[in-house]
């Protein structure tokens, strides 16, 4: 047998992980995905539906998950388990030998799923709290920079340069200020110097039309 877990992505839903023995049916397995959100498929039926879904053998649904035997036929499994983790996924028990798992099997798993999707959201509210004090403690490091300089505007800047590094795991980064007479961009960072703002820049519609002109991230 192999335990495979999936969750859903959009209109699809997509292999997470599979613990397999044979390398070349793990293979197979992770090739079938992603596939549709569907009921019609059994993942999708087990994520969509709350329920688990006992298949003892793929080939024989009597008419029902008709999309998901034909997907999962060439991956070389015959019967199949599927436990939803509420918010989460799905958590599968795929096995080569037809035939049903037992009802203390399936509770195990189900406590299995539930013990996971605990765990999950565990380690997600505590990365959630840590960027939270990360965030708050980058603000007060800030303000106790503003407070020390206030006749020297570049510690301050330098200190946002910093935060923002550590924030968002990135080496590049600059802090603009705006002068009036005339209005002019000040960029702080490796090289600095100073610039007309205008719409062509993305920093400059930026702060001219208060809003945000650009996001990027790479894929």
């Amino acid at each position: 047998a192999a335990i495979a877990l999936s969750r859903p992505d959009g209109d699809v839903v997509r292999s997470v992980a599979i613990a397999e023995d044979d390398p070349e049916r793990a293979a197979r397995w992770r090739e079938v995905f992603p596939f549709p959100l569907r009921s019609d498929y059994i993942h999708g039926a087990a994520i969509l539906e709350c329920r688990v879904i006992d298949i003892p053998d793929v080939l024989e649904t009597g008419g029902q998950f008709e999309a998901g035997k034909r997907n999962l036929a060439p991956a070389g499994y015959r019967a199949m388990t599927v436990v939803p983790m509420v918010s989460i996924g799905a958590i599968a028990v795929v096995r080569t030998v037809p035939g049903p798992l037992s009802d203390k099997q399936i509770a195990l798993l189900e406590t299995f799923a539930d013990q996971a999707v605990i765990a999950i959201q565990n380690a997600r509210l505590f990365n959630e709290t840590r960027e939270a004090l990360e965030q708050q403690t980058a603000t007060a490091e800030v303000l106790q920079v503003i407070s020390s300089s206030v006749a020297d505007t570049a510690p301050v800047f330098e200190k946002i340069l910093d935060s923002c590094e550590r924030l968002f795991a990135t080496g590049v980064e600059w802090c603009f200020s705006v002068g009036c007479r005339p209005p002019r961009g000040v960029r702080v960072g490796d090289d600095g110097g100073v610039q007309p703002v205008s719409l062509s820049q993305r920093a400059g519609t930026a702060w001219l039309r208060h809003r945000t002109r650009w996001r990027y991230r790479e894929c």
